[in-house]
């Protein structure tokens, strides 16, 4: 077993990214555990076969890299790996096949195709991971509509107060009509993608049924 104390923290980004392929092929070749300690969240998932979260001293969940990141166990993990939004609210409907939490910070009831055993009027968070909302022009009153979704759910107005390029992607901070703040990541997927929204422009927000996660504690 090979021990890697933050062996890439002095590396600048480019030779970093590169070092990661380079460590997983050289852990490959030689068949042997490497054991990685890091405060880079990044580099955890692109390098990890199975990764563990610490919270002060205690492990808060192990798993697949994308095990930890889509199925969080609980808010800390699901905030320490990488961004997502939270929205405190009451669990009012609990069933086998769907699921409904009332969030006064979503701006709308946000709805789940399956249970989550929790117990009636519970206080929950439902997560969101910033790449899952889409951005809808809000040119007039009619919100989008989300497949697979009831009319009037997992849909909610905002302005775009902050545009942040990064050339591969974009990202809205969106403050909505509640007050709360939405961070949603989008793909230039063409070389004018950037110029679809803009800052100070009204939008509606939307996610699928399927990207949401509750969250107990």
């Amino acid at each position: 077993m090979l021990l890697l104390d933050e062996p890439l923290s002095a590396l600048d980004a480019k030779l970093r990214e590169a070092m990661r392929f380079e460590l997983a092929q050289l852990q490959d070749d030689v068949g042997i555990t490497f054991v990685m300690v890091t405060h880079d969240q990044d580099e955890a998932l692109a390098m990890a076969c199975r990764a563990a979260v610490m919270n002060r001293g205690l492990l808060a969940q192990t798993g697949t890299p994308a095990e930890l990141y889509e199925f969080p166990a609980n808010r800390f993990v699901a905030d320490f790996l990488g961004s997502v939004n939270l929205f405190e609210g009451r669990l009012v409907i609990d069933e086998p096949h769907r699921a409904v939490v009332e969030s006064a910070q979503a701006g709308c009831p946000i709805y789940l195709d399956h249970g989550v055993t929790g117990a009636a009027g519970a206080t929950v968070w439902a997560a969101v991971r910033p790449e899952k909302i889409e951005l809808h022009k809000r040119a007039d009153a009619t919100a989008p509509t989300i497949e697979d979704v009831p009319t009037g759910y997992n849909v909610t107005p905002g302005t775009i107060r902050t545009v942040s390029y990064l050339g591969s992607e974009s990202i809205y901070l969106v403050k909505l009509e509640t007050g709360h703040e939405v961070r949603v990541t989008r793909p230039n997927l063409t070389r004018w993608d950037q110029e679809d929204f803009t800052w100070d422009e009204p939008v509606w927000l939307a996610w699928h049924h399927e990207s949401v996660i509750v969250l107990q504690a």
